[in-house]
């Protein structure tokens, strides 16, 4: 989770609930991921095979998508499809508390695949969003075939 570049992890299944796989709650069809700026130089083919891949949810304004305090999982990289999501977290005991707002076409969740943990993270919906979940797995071979991904990282 990195403040300057707006990026974090989040929740999917289990206690948070979640679309079935590659599936939009709402519309019961796979939703696409052409407008995430680090996918931005994969053809139209790929894109579509890692929208199959990931978990889609629809999540309501205000809504917690995950409460890595409170037990919550980062199951993979987080792309915000719709919407914006407020990524915070507490620093230290003093209580200070940090934002960072990831919007459509942005991510969060990606340091997490490197062994980058932030157990006082919280997502919360800042308005009705849509999210793309990839998991850690399929990411991580995404990074290692496409340069241009790796590259949009940095």
């Amino acid at each position: 989770w990195t403040l300057a570049s707006g990026r974090g992890r989040q929740g999917g299944r289990g206690r948070h609930g979640g679309a079935g796989r590659g599936r939009n709650e709402a519309a019961g069809r796979p939703g696409t991921l052409a407008n995430i700026g680090i996918l931005s130089a994969l053809s139209p083919r790929e894109l579509a095979l890692l929208a199959v891949e990931c978990d889609w949810r629809d999540i309501s304004r205000n809504e917690i998508i995950v409460d890595l305090s409170q037990g919550g999982t980062l199951p993979g990289v987080s792309f915000v499809v719709k919407g914006a999501v407020r990524l915070s977290r507490s620093l230290g005991v003093a209580g200070r508390i940090t934002y960072s707002d990831v919007g459509a076409g942005q991510q969060f969740g990606e340091m997490s695949i490197f062994g980058v943990t932030d157990t006082g993270l919280t997502a919360v919906a800042r308005e009705d969003s849509t999210i793309a979940t990839l998991p850690d797995r399929r990411f991580i071979a995404l990074l290692s075939r496409e340069e241009s991904v790796s590259r949009a990282l940095l």
